[in-house]
């Protein structure tokens, strides 16, 4: 019989890694930016990628216009969503908005971040703006008023439903317990059989040994 223990422990890990990552090119690392929807409010310059500074890696995204740079990924629901931070370099020039979106159509609104951000690289924590009974889709930044402003390594975390791992955990309990208690029995032989006339008959199938006269 197959050991199925490490398939079974393979599939619980790619369940509890499957909702893991949920922002693509979170800090801009590749050139290929198709992920994220970049819009100018004003001016004619979105968000663009620069190389000076960045906050994790080589790479951020920033503005000197008004702009706004989303991007939407799949629904999951807001409770299991455990972190969801990123960085800014807000100059004291602009103001700087985050907006959260929805499956069912809505959306938080814009959300004013100057408060916890300001000029320089700053972790801004947006975990307390996402609403646990909505299935979250999409995040925007809006950025308005003037000066340069920056955006580098968003990390949005959540783990899979409750009920995926609480039916994946004793299932391995299961194959643990029943592969030990196989180990402890060891290698059950089957009864040695008795001919009346030959005597007892042993060793395997290609080889006999009878005892008598």
């Amino acid at each position: 019989m197959p050991n199925l223990l490490p398939i079974a422990l393979l599939i619980c890990l790619l369940e509890v890694s499957s909702a893991a990552i949920l922002i693509l090119n979170p800090s801009f690392e590749s050139s290929d930016m198709s992920a994220w929807n970049r819009t100018a409010i004003t001016g004619i310059r979105p968000w663009g990628r620069g190389s000076a500074s960045a906050q994790d890696g080589s790479w951020y995204v920033f503005t000197v216009d008004e702009a706004s740079i989303s991007q939407s990924f799949s629904s999951i629901l807001g409770a299991e969503v455990t972190a969801f931070t990123f960085w800014v370099d807000r100059p004291t020039t602009a103001n700087m908005f985050i907006e959260l979106s929805y499956q069912d159509g809505s959306s938080s609104g814009r959300v004013s971040i100057n408060g916890g951000t300001a000029p320089g690289w700053g972790l801004y924590d947006a975990l307390s703006l996402v609403e646990p009974t909505k299935q979250l889709t999409g995040l925007s930044i809006i950025k308005t008023g003037t000066g340069t402003a920056r955006l580098d390594n968003f990390q949005l975390v959540a783990v899979p439903e409750t009920s995926t791992v609480a039916l994946c955990i004793p299932g391995l309990g299961l194959l643990l317990r029943r592969k030990r208690l196989i180990g402890s029995r060891g290698v059950v032989s089957s009864p040695v059989p008795h001919h009346p006339a030959y005597g007892s008959v042993q060793g395997g199938s290609n080889q006999t040994r009878a005892s008598g006269p």
